[in-house]
């Protein structure tokens, strides 16, 4: 590292300055990687990029409030964003303190227009007053709720709209669009929950390799060095999920490749929905199992766990860069995986088991890839579907032989990518859905969908 190393705000004002068809997160990665900042500014710059994309509507609401419709510029509404985030929704920092910080990481790039950002950040701070979230009315154009304890109330009328979706935008933080369909098939009050759910910063799961590690040597190993367990998942098929706390006793958050265990091999990050859908398959040890759309890996590593390392696994992706990735945490948990390049792979194989965890709209998984509740789109859904049913015929039911049982899996919880593909599919291939799950996203979960499909 030879550059000055820039301070968490900014590094995430870097990040969300990023151009399409680039994402913050993912710039924000790449600069992770070059500046390698200390684990408390990773973990700051972290949450401020996806706090910001998770929260953009709301925190446009809020700016467009106090500047009275008057803003203009993308560099001035991002810096007003990354600035009320903090304020907003970040309680780790004091306010006087994050607003100093924050007008100087993005000062460079605004210039004189630095002034204004400021005065209205002020504004806001100077309006708004925290309440109990029990005190807060929804219908109430001045109020925020934040999560089930705690809100704000803001001295002048913020979440108005043309029509009630437009307010449960500006307060969800989500597409009216996509809202209007969760609406449709939930009703309001589990659609706000949903909404809420998906606001709040995924929770760590990991899977224990028994391969390499029982359960028990994990909690251990992590109790040793003060990290807690906050809670576990047994499975029938000998497996168990785990989350562990980040912060030890002392309060000091690590990353995860230095967390007790990593090095070793001892488990892997999963998140539960994740890894039940790979148990609606049922991988046996001895079979030979094909995994289309593997990168980052969890799935086949899972599957390949379930087989007890016994059988053959072929990872597939369209990305030799992830196939490298997975190939390394492959060999970190010490599993016999083959890898190749999707279209590079042999055919008229016999395969057992055909995984698929084909491309979607992500909706399931919104806490974790927050720029991708702005993409949503009736047009970026067909996009979608037409990707989906062209993969299907060009990779999926050609590798598919008579007695092949095929999972379909998404991150997705729109019907025409989950239940209506699944449906398609068994139709087109000759089988029969043996059992789906449509996972609702909740606390401890991301949402999603999977489906085991069997030779009828």
């Amino acid at each position: 590292m030879t550059d000055h190393l820039p301070n968490a705000r900014r590094l995430a004002w870097m990040a969300l300055l990023a151009e399409a068809p680039q994402y913050p997160t993912r710039k924000l990665d790449s600069l992770l990687r070059h500046f390698e900042p200390a684990p408390a500014d990773r973990a700051l710059a972290q949450e401020l990029v996806r706090g910001v994309l998770r929260r953009q509507g709301t925190l446009d609401a809020v700016a467009l409030a106090y500047a009275n419709n008057r803003l203009r510029g993308a560099e001035v509404m991002m810096a007003l964003r990354l600035g009320l985030a903090q304020m907003l929704f970040l309680d780790s920092v004091p306010d006087h303190a994050a607003l100093a910080t924050t007008m100087e990481a993005v000062k460079p790039e605004l210039g004189g227009r630095a002034a204004f950002v400021n005065a209205l950040l002020r504004a806001v701070q100077r309006g708004i007053s925290a309440q109990n979230a029990a005190d807060l009315h929804i219908e109430d154009p001045t109020h925020l709720p934040v999560d089930d304890v705690h809100g704000w109330s803001f001295d002048r009328p913020v979440f108005v709209g043309k029509d009630e979706f437009a307010v449960h935008a500006a307060r969800l933080s989500y597409p009216s669009a996509l809202l209007r369909r969760w609406h449709a098939v939930l009703g309001e009050e589990e659609m706000r929950q949903r909404a809420q759910i998906l606001n709040q910063p995924p929770q760590l799961w990991i899977r224990v390799n028994p391969l390499r590690a029982t359960a028990d040597q994990v909690i251990e190993a992590f109790a040793a060095e003060g990290f807690p367990m906050l809670g576990r998942r047994d499975y029938d098929e000998g497996m168990t999920m785990l989350r562990p706390s980040r912060h030890s006793e002392e309060g000091k958050a690590r990353a995860i490749p230095n967390l007790p265990g990593f090095a070793e091999g001892w488990w892997s990050v999963q998140d539960p929905t994740s890894f039940e859908s790979v148990l609606l398959a049922k991988p046996q040890p001895g079979e030979k199992v094909l995994d289309l759309c593997a990168a980052p890996g969890g799935k086949s590593f899972a599957a390949w766990e379930l087989m007890g390392g016994k059988g053959q696994l072929l990872a597939c992706d369209l990305s030799p860069h992830r196939l490298e990735t997975m190939n390394t945490e492959a060999a970190r948990l010490g599993h016999d995986i083959e890898m190749v390049v999707l279209g590079e792979e042999p055919h008229g194989q016999d395969w057992d088991l055909v995984l698929a965890d084909v491309p979607c709209t992500n909706t399931g998984v919104l806490h974790k890839r927050p720029e991708a509740r702005w993409r949503f789109h009736k047009k970026e859904l067909h996009r979608l579907t037409t990707l989906q049913d062209l993969f299907r015929k060009t990779y999926l039911l050609p590798h598919c032989g008579p007695t092949s049982r095929i999972l379909w899996s998404t991150c997705s919880l729109e019907p025409e990518e989950d239940e209506l593909a699944v449906e398609r599919l068994a139709r087109k291939s000759g089988r029969v859905v043996e059992e789906e799950r449509l996972f609702e996203p909740a606390e401890d979960r991301s949402g999603g969908f999977a489906a085991c499909l069997i030779p009828s």
